[in-house]
């Protein structure tokens, strides 16, 4: 993914993780810093700033329905 710009200078890198793979969040405990280090490995610049942005779910899953599924907002306001 990174190879073609590696000839590239950069001053740091920042990271957009989407929520579409939120039910595996857990493994960007060590999926993240693994790729951190790889990419600082692999630019040879030493360890430069590394910001990354995850976003929760837009839905999460849920086994009950609750105010979200029942209008969220609308429903509040309705009152």
């Amino acid at each position: 993914m990174i190879h073609p710009i590696l000839n590239y200078t950069i001053k740091g890198a920042i990271w957009y993780q989407g929520e579409s793979n939120a039910g595996a969040a857990y493994k960007y405990r060590t999926l993240f810093p693994m790729m951190i280090q790889n990419w600082r490995d692999d630019w040879k610049q030493g360890d430069f700033p590394f910001y990354f942005v995850q976003l929760a779910p837009f839905t999460a899953v849920t086994t009950q329905p609750g105010e979200q599924q029942l209008g969220g907002n609308c429903a509040r306001r309705s009152r």
